[in-house]
């Protein structure tokens, strides 16, 4: 089953997000607060794709963390953020950062973008990034 590394600052999201995905098989790979230390956790591990809230307090943007993360390793991103219309946003969007999920949402959200962002990763090499889907 596929490694996912959550990037959230709020323990108990962070706590709910883990228990959902390894209730559904999924191994989680780590978890970060903050980009920096998730970009080192990342870069020591096998991580197949990264759960992270949009909005992470005192750190890096989304945007930010895409770069940081894809300067090493090309691994697919499901941001997470309560934010539909805003700068930030659309900065992300214009990176086509595979999926993005306006919370609130459900946990079957949550596990069919996973899954379906999964699936489309066996159709695209390693130099392609998956097209951008919006929940």
């Amino acid at each position: 089953m596929a490694r996912i590394f959550i990037i959230e600052d709020e323990p108990v999201a962070a706590k709910n997000i883990s228990r959902i995905l390894k209730e559904e098989g999924y191994e989680i790979a780590g978890i970060a607060s903050d980009c920096e230390k998730a970009s080192e956790m990342i870069n020591t591990k096998q991580v197949d794709l990264v759960v992270c809230n949009l909005y992470l307090k005192f750190t890096f943007s989304g945007k930010d963390i895409i770069q940081l993360i894809r300067s090493v390793k090309n691994i697919p991103f499901v941001f997470l953020s309560s934010y539909t219309h805003d700068a930030r946003l659309n900065s992300i969007l214009r990176t086509k950062s595979e999926i993005y999920l306006s919370s609130p949402y459900t946990k079957e959200q949550l596990l069919g973008s996973i899954n379906r962002l999964l699936r489309n990763l066996s159709r695209f090499n390693s130099s392609n990034v998956p097209p951008l889907i919006v929940l």
